[in-house]
């Protein structure tokens, strides 16, 4: 499946692509409220800024030494 650049929305399966990592920590993460996620119908999607975002600031938690 090809993946839009422009696209807003992704749905589990691009989204762990994106993040590299696994599904059941992607889901976990959304469950818990970590990253933003929306239902739609039966289907779950992410945001990809909500993504981009939990990524940075991971990234800035970890250089900072904080725990996260």
């Amino acid at each position: 499946m090809q993946e839009e650049s422009g696209q807003i929305l992704v749905t589990v399966d691009q989204a762990t692509r994106l993040m590299q990592i696994g599904r059941t920590k992607l889901l976990e993460l959304a469950y818990d409220g970590s990253i933003p996620s929306l239902k739609v119908g039966t289907r779950r999607l992410f945001k990809r800024q909500a993504l981009e975002d939990w990524a940075n600031g991971q990234e800035e938690a970890q250089y900072l030494g904080l725990p996260h």
